[in-house]
C-alpha cells in the first residue's frame, strides 16, 4: 500500500491519514468581531505570497462595485499576475470576498 499525499484542501475531515500527523477535526475560533460595512477576504496562498492583506482589502474594495464574485475574480487575477512577473511558476490562487452590510442595512432588515 502507498502512502496517501497530503492534500490540504481535503485533508480536514480525512481520518484515513490521522496516523500521519493530520488532525482531522478543524480548529474554529468564533468571536471575531466584524465591523457593519467591512469585507472578509479568503485566500489561498496562491494570493496571500503575491498580496499583502492591506492590499487585498484596497483592491477589493475600489475592484468591483460591491459584487464580491468580480472583486474574488480581480483578486486572483492580480495575484496571477504577479505570480508572472516574476518569473517563476503560478501558484494555485483562489480567494473569497464577503461584503459585509453596513448598519444602516442591518437596521432596515
Amino acid at each position: 500500500l502507498e502512502d496517501p499525499g497530503l492534500a490540504m484542501a481535503r485533508s480536514i475531515g480525512d481520518a484515513q491519514v490521522h496516523g500521519y500527523g493530520v488532525i482531522p477535526e478543524p480548529t474554529v475560533t468564533v468571536g471575531v468581531a466584524l465591523p457593519p460595512g467591512g469585507v472578509v477576504v479568503v485566500g489561498s496562498d496562491g494570493v496571500w505570497d503575491q498580496v499583502s492583506p492591506q492590499e487585498a482589502v484596497a483592491h477589493v474594495a475600489t475592484a468591483a462595485s460591491g459584487d464580491p464574485e468580480e472583486a474574488a475574480r480581480s483578486l486572483v487575477q492580480e495575484a496571477q499576475a504577479r505570480w508572472l512577473q516574476g518569473g517563476g511558476d503560478v501558484d494555485d490562487a483562489s480567494a473569497v470576498v464577503v461584503y459585509l452590510p453596513s448598519h444602516e442595512e442591518t437596521q432596515t432588515r
